[in-house]
């Protein structure tokens, strides 16, 4: 009798524990059930699977790392790189990626590739603003690192700014409707799904939505044309007023998290700024921002190349060439800036990289001139914004 009354203490002591554990396990359970039924599944999940050394076609994996935001995605076709400069080279731009992102997102691939460059795709806008602290709240990235330490060492050096309960679902892409749930139930079922195949997470029309065109392959995608001017003309005040910001204090200090890990790991970086809209670049005034960001790059002994000031003679652009203000470019001037990219890139590795023979010497210059000079070349009329 008393081994029983014991036995019963013991059991009321535990109980609430019990129960702690059973709140957890079922609410766990909701979560990834609501995840599999709601959680769309986007680029991101592609993307980390297509890196991988296996689909390299090499013994040592992809050794050239394109990080960047959507216009990176869209800006750079590295298969020009591996034609002229026999590289294996990898666009990882993401939608959205930060500076804080390029670190990780690295330290991910690198898991499985000999990586010897990394180029890192400008765009001030990630650079002026602190965005990556207002981006926490949306780790999205962070949810598709697969490997358990690295996303040990996001959550920790980020405890202070990032939503719990976005480190444990992925509820901010939720749609809870029937319909999304079906359609996920029937996309997750499919082996390409589970094989990890980029075609699974393609729309009805063979491209990722956010895209505007069709994958290309190495993480390129091709944007279609829609109109003869760009679009969200108003967007010029916020470009104006971040590019006459300071560089974030926080965002150095994430960029130095990058850049200790590269030197670390013998890798060399190189810095671009993929061309924007010509009439929206001269008018927001980035190239002030420009101008602070090749400054801090110089510091750090970094080479920086503004492909905004790239001859209109060697690549013609006018602001048809955009989708918006803000510098998504089309397909077909993607295609041309990628192969002169490549061409700069390579002069600059072999040392035989003449400036002059691609950019204006000024800003000053290239806005007194642009105009003329792409008529000249193309001899069509020029179109602005």
């Amino acid at each position: 009798c008393i081994y029983s009354l014991e036995m019963r203490n013991g059991m009321k002591k535990l109980w609430p524990h019990i129960r702690s554990v059973i709140f957890l396990c079922v609410l766990a359970a909701v979560i990834c059930v609501c995840d599999y039924l709601f959680a769309e599944s986007g680029y991101i999940r592609f993307i980390f699977n297509q890196v991988k050394a296996e689909n390299a076609d090499t013994d040592t994996g992809y050794d050239t790392i394109v990080l960047g935001a959507s216009r990176t995605r869209c800006s750079i076709d590295v298969s020009y790189m591996d034609i002229m400069s026999g590289s294996h080279a990898f666009n990882m731009g993401i939608p959205g990626e930060t500076v804080d992102d390029m670190y990780y997102v690295l330290k991910s691939v690198c898991k499985d590739n000999k990586v010897k460059k990394v180029i890192i795709d400008v765009d001030y806008y990630y650079w002026m603003n602190g965005q990556s602290q207002n981006h926490f709240s949306r780790s999205f990235i962070y949810q598709q690192i697969s490997d358990p330490a690295l996303k040990a060492e996001y959550l920790w050096k980020n405890k202070e700014y990032i939503d719990i309960r976005n480190v444990f679902s992925r509820r901010l892409t939720w749609k809870c409707t029937l319909d999304k749930a079906k359609t996920n139930i029937k996309l997750k079922n499919t082996e390409a799904y589970k094989n990890y195949e980029m075609s699974a997470g393609l729309d009805v029309d063979g491209y990722f939505a956010t895209a505007g065109g069709p994958y290309m392959g190495k993480g390129f995608c091709f944007r279609y044309k829609m109109n003869d001017v760009p679009g969200n003309p108003e967007y010029i005040k916020t470009m104006k007023g971040n590019a006459n910001k300071e560089l974030d204090a926080t965002v150095i200090k994430q960029f130095e998290q990058l850049v200790s890990y590269c030197r670390d790991n013998d890798i060399e970086i190189v810095c671009v700024e993929s061309p924007i809209t010509p009439d929206a670049f001269r008018d927001a005034e980035v190239d002030k921002a420009v101008t602070k960001l090749k400054s801090l790059f110089y510091s750090y002994g970094i080479a920086y190349y503004d492909f905004n000031k790239t001859l209109m003679s060697v690549l013609p652009r006018d602001d048809s060439s955009y989708v918006d203000t803000e510098g998504h470019m089309y397909g077909e001037l993607a295609e041309s800036y990628s192969e002169v990219l490549a061409e700069v890139l390579d002069k600059a590795a072999a040392g035989t990289l003449n400036e002059s023979d691609y950019f204006y010497d000024s800003y000053e210059s290239m806005y007194n001139s642009m105009v003329a000079d792409y008529e000249n070349t193309t001899g069509l009329e020029w179109k602005s914004y």
